[in-house]
């Protein structure tokens, strides 16, 4: 299967939100708020075009299948915080995030010149969790009880690639 990054555009606004309100997606993400399109258009504007976020769309065989993104970008400290979501459950398991996590940290540590790259995740996200290990992630901390989502409080699992831990 082939797997392509694409810039985000604002024609891409409604496909975000629904993604991102199904519960698929939504049971994963520590913002459980519902989305509206008016929400990301704002987010793309006050952060993607600025340059705060780099925003993909995922593609698996030309089809869009998801985003991931690079978001709170650093320059002098040279990291940024690593998200993704496949919106549609027919990719998931096929390797299409993987594929695009390596992408992104290629962009990431190669065209923005990061040093560091990093993640947060709910702890029960494991089939997630085992994803960003085979990605090079390595375990940094847990924040216990961090988050309420899903009906209780969730611990919250930080992670981090280097860009030298990337052979």
């Amino acid at each position: 299967m082939s797997v392509r990054l694409r810039p985000i555009e604002d024609s891409d606004a409604e496909a975000i939100v629904n993604w991102r309100n199904s519960d698929f997606v939504r049971q994963h993400f520590i913002f459980q708020d519902a989305f509206t399109v008016e929400m990301q258009l704002r987010w793309m504007e006050n952060h993607v075009k600025v340059g705060k976020v780099a925003q993909f769309i995922i593609e698996a065989d030309e089809t869009p299948a998801g985003s991931v993104f690079l978001r709170d970008i650093d320059r002098i400290h040279a990291k940024g915080e690593f998200g993704i979501f496949l919106g549609d459950p027919r990719f998931a398991g096929q390797g299409v995030g993987a594929e695009a996590t390596k992408q992104v940290l290629s962009y990431g540590f190669g065209s923005l010149g990061l040093n560091r790259i990093f993640l947060r995740a709910l702890a029960g996200n494991k089939r997630a969790i085992r994803s960003y290990e085979r990605s090079g992630f390595r375990h940094e901390g847990v924040l216990r009880q961090d988050v309420w989502c899903n009906g209780g409080y969730q611990d919250v699992v930080l992670m981090g690639v280097l860009r030298g831990d990337i052979g």
